[in-house]
């Protein structure tokens, strides 16, 4: 089923750019979806056709992805600077502009997908 051309469609691909990030949000290694979605999706026809759109999601999902996982890096150095708890400064700090880089990429990778570059 993976393998067929009908799998190559825009609504698979904004899941799997949306399933990192929410992935994350659960405390979940982001990068380990990322590499996991990579294996699974390039070598089927969404992948070989649409490289560029599929590489945008999973970059751009990695990004939002750090952004809402209260075990990141990031997260963690906030939260001990400013005194708060990692998961405030993932899902409360930084949701606004999560929200924002989801919905930009969303439109980014839907234009590159339907100019297929």
């Amino acid at each position: 089923m993976l393998m067929s051309a009908g799998f190559a469609s825009l609504p698979v691909l904004l899941a799997a750019f949306a399933a990192i990030p929410l992935a994350a949000a659960l405390y979940l290694p982001n990068s380990i979806f990322v590499v996991m979605a990579a294996q699974v999706l390039a070598p089927t026809a969404l992948g070989q056709d649409h490289a560029t759109a599929l590489g945008l999601a999973l970059c751009i999902g990695w990004a939002v992805a750090i952004c809402v996982n209260p075990i990141s890096a990031m997260s963690l150095i906030t939260g001990r600077l400013c005194g708060v708890p990692p998961s405030r400064v993932a899902h409360r700090w930084n949701l606004r502009f999560a929200l924002a880089v989801t919905a930009c990429g969303a439109l980014l990778i839907t234009a590159v997908y339907r100019l297929g570059i």
